[in-house]
């Protein structure tokens, strides 16, 4: 299973690394595909458990080097998660270039969408 998440600040990036660290590692080889962009999560917290980590820039704009790398990493994988917009565009990209047999099944995770419920006043929007 591997797992894309554009940024390594954040919310999205403390859940992908909640969820790679608590799967079964007898049952699932899990890996992490994330920048290393001075977040709250770095590649240690994942190496540590036994995450293998992938650094990927993808911050800065489209990126087509970042589309090849991470097709490359995603050559034999089993399940493909991606986590948060930016990372299903680039993790879609890399698998076009995949022949249809051969692509992982993919989980999209929304990831920073807020719905506000509550006014500034406390009260519920109608």
């Amino acid at each position: 299973m591997l797992h894309l998440i554009a940024s390594s600040r954040g919310g999205g990036a403390a859940h992908v690394r909640d969820l790679a660290i608590g799967l079964d590692s007898d049952c699932y080889l899990v890996e992490v595909i994330m920048p290393e962009d001075a977040g709250n999560v770095q590649a240690a917290d994942l190496t540590a458990h036994g995450v293998q980590h992938h650094a990927v820039d993808m911050a800065a704009g489209p990126s087509l080097g970042a589309v090849r790398q991470i097709r490359g990493l995603i050559d034999g994988v089993d399940i493909l998660h991606l986590h948060g917009a930016r990372a299903a565009l680039y993790g879609r990209l890399a698998l076009l270039s995949l022949p249809r047999r051969l692509r992982p099944s993919v989980v999209f995770t929304v990831h920073g969408f807020a719905a506000p419920t509550m006014d500034g006043g406390g009260e519920p929007l109608s």
